[in-house]
């Protein structure tokens, strides 16, 4: 839990990941060797095995976080904004928000009271068009401290749900971070015929560019990525989500790889690890899609953590699912990887 507070108090939203990535750096650096941010972005460390030409295995998890962005002025103290990333129109009226500008600067994403909506107001959606934050400065202080294009943060807090659920914003995917470093801190004392390479990559919310770099510059012999896939309500749709407590989910389709995501399961019951399936019969809207074709071919296998609220400031995870993910990833890299010879 702490570990994941941490890594969530970190700012990196899409396109802007150059403000946490020298603390993530850091955090990396608990765990990890000849940490880097590179000069895309992405943030890498190494756990080596020391033997001479040993495989390489990429563990890749998003850095990035969506947000916003001034897009204009309104007047009046009050700015118009657009989306980095999926945010859904519907969670932000009544936000509290921080401007990164020459300060940072603190507002409030307005809604009309329902006393003064017409008939037609009370009918529509949430427009995004129609959201202004209001920053209660005078127009010149606001022009001074924010700039067009400063990012913009959605404020949010962590905090246990429940004995194990872990609520706030985030957590996509700062689980998966957290999923690889528990996983490394389980694989030190192995003995490994192979080096990983942990990559936290940018951009993932607005284009998976940050994995395509590091795929390229890497050319790992294999890629574990983790994300996080949607997780169950009782209104959610059962054939579209997974439970959240039920472990893990083992994604199967044409974008993963069937040798190693078939090793993966077998592992997980032979170390009677509870995980679920996922099937993705094309793109799995993550960084595996984009991975897979890098280099000369990197096969991947993909685990998500069930997530509930994706893209809201309380989005919500099992401790558990992270912790039993992160034990998978140790013995199904022990399992490929491990033992005495050289690789």
């Amino acid at each position: 839990m702490e570990l994941l507070k941490e890594l969530c108090s970190i700012t990196a939203l899409s396109g802007f990941e150059h403000t946490g990535s020298e603390s993530l750096k850091d955090i990396f650096a608990r765990y990890l060797t000849d940490c880097s941010v590179d000069p895309s972005g992405n943030v890498m460390g190494y756990l080596r095995c020391g033997k001479k030409d040993a495989p390489l295995i990429m563990l890749d998890a998003h850095l990035d976080t969506i947000g916003l962005i001034v897009r204009d002025f309104a007047g009046g103290g009050f700015v118009s904004f657009a989306t980095l990333g999926g945010f859904d129109p519907r969670v932000l009226p009544c936000q509290e928000v921080i401007i990164h500008g020459k300060e940072d600067v603190f507002g409030v994403i307005g809604a009309k009271p329902p006393h003064i909506l017409s008939k037609e107001e009370l009918k529509e959606g949430v427009k995004l068009d129609d959201l202004l934050i209001d920053t209660g400065l005078s127009d010149d202080r606001m022009r001074e401290l924010i700039k067009i294009g400063s990012p913009i943060s959605v404020k949010t807090k962590h905090s246990m749900l429940g004995e194990d659920k872990f609520c706030g914003g985030g957590l996509d995917n700062r689980a998966g971070i957290c999923t690889h470093l528990l996983a490394i801190e389980q694989l030190k004392s192995a003995n490994l015929n192979a080096d990983i390479c942990v990559v936290a990559s940018h951009s993932e919310e607005i284009g998976r560019f940050g994995a395509k770099i590091a795929a390229e510059r890497l050319s790992p012999d294999l890629a574990i990525i983790v994300d996080v896939t949607h997780g169950d309500t009782p209104d959610g749709d059962k054939s579209k989500t997974c439970v959240l407590g039920k472990g893990p989910a083992v994604c199967l389709g044409p974008n993963l790889n069937r040798k190693y995501t078939s090793v993966l399961r077998k592992t997980l019951e032979e170390n009677n690890i509870e995980y679920q399936t996922e099937l993705e019969t094309g793109d799995t809207g993550t960084n595996a899609w984009d991975i897979q074709v890098s280099s000369c071919g990197i096969p991947c296998v993909l685990i998500s953590v069930p997530l509930r609220y994706m893209h809201t400031t309380i989005e919500t995870v099992s401790l558990a699912d992270i912790k039993s993910s992160a034990k998978g990833i140790a013995e199904f890299i022990k399992n490929v990887f491990g033992g005495s010879a050289d690789a």
